[in-house]
């Protein structure tokens, strides 16, 4: 499931401190597009949910590939909700990876065509497998909507600085302190194309030293120092367990 949607390379070690500080939200899903079987039948995940197939010949006809088909447990199939039957005439769902004759590559969201403008884009979430050649006709159906660039969490890079991923827009880290303030891996960032800074919209940038909550216990990796955070945000050092004791904390 999770490699479905994203890279081993792209985890973050975060501490338990930290993990909780962010709220907890729904269990994640497979990614759009993804073909899944269960006790024999199939299923395309669409808008978060199991459509169903009624055959491998459907698939076969709208150009997917019985190769990509992952056998998933009951358990992971019941987080997608159920949705409607994939009749053999409709439009490809939502999620699907459509390449024109002319090579051009497109994701289908929301019932629009969004292109993908550079293989290294594509690479960052795709596989090409997963693409299904289709006529010019069939892309012709789609509305054109919004490009697709890197997804949310990238980081890339060019001559002029590395960059952050939010909401299709690059954003400039400022300084290499806060670059590993928010546990970010120089072995992560991406090299991207001049043509791909071109064409991607840069966001504000990210210049702020990530902040903790108040009183949560800091203590920096490789050193047996004690820090706790004040309510003005600043690291206060406690300077012994006795101390660290009677301020209750664990």
């Amino acid at each position: 499931m999770l490699i479905s949607q994203f890279r081993w390379q792209d985890l973050i070690i975060a501490s338990p401190v930290e993990v909780d500080a962010v709220p907890e939200g729904t269990p994640m899903t497979y990614a759009e597009g993804s073909l899944l079987s269960n006790e024999g039948k199939l299923y395309i995940i669409s808008n978060g949910k199991r459509r169903s197939v009624i055959s491998d010949q459907v698939l076969l006809s709208k150009g997917y590939k019985l190769s990509n088909i992952i056998a998933v447990s009951k358990s992971e199939l019941l987080l997608h909700p159920e949705g409607t039957l994939i009749q053999e005439n409709e439009f490809y769902p939502d999620g699907t990876l459509l390449s024109s004759p002319k090579g051009e590559v497109y994701i289908i969201q929301d019932g629009t065509k969004k292109y993908i403008p550079s293989p290294t884009i594509f690479e960052a979430k795709y596989k090409w497998a997963n693409v299904i050649q289709v006529t010019q006709e069939v892309i012709d159906k789609y509305p054109r909507g919004n490009d697709q660039y890197y997804p949310d969490g990238s980081l890339i890079s060019s001559n002029t600085g590395v960059f952050l991923m939010q909401d299709n827009l690059r954003r400039p880290i400022t300084s290499p302190e806060v670059f590993e303030s928010y546990g970010f891996n120089w072995s992560q960032i991406r090299r991207a194309t001049d043509y791909e800074f071109s064409i991607i919209p840069e966001g504000p940038s990210l210049s702020e030293l990530k902040s903790y909550r108040s009183r949560v216990l800091i203590s920096p990796i490789g050193s047996p120092a004690v820090y706790v955070v004040d309510e003005t945000g600043e690291f206060r050092y406690i300077p012994s367990p006795f101390v660290f004791e009677k301020l209750r904390y664990k």
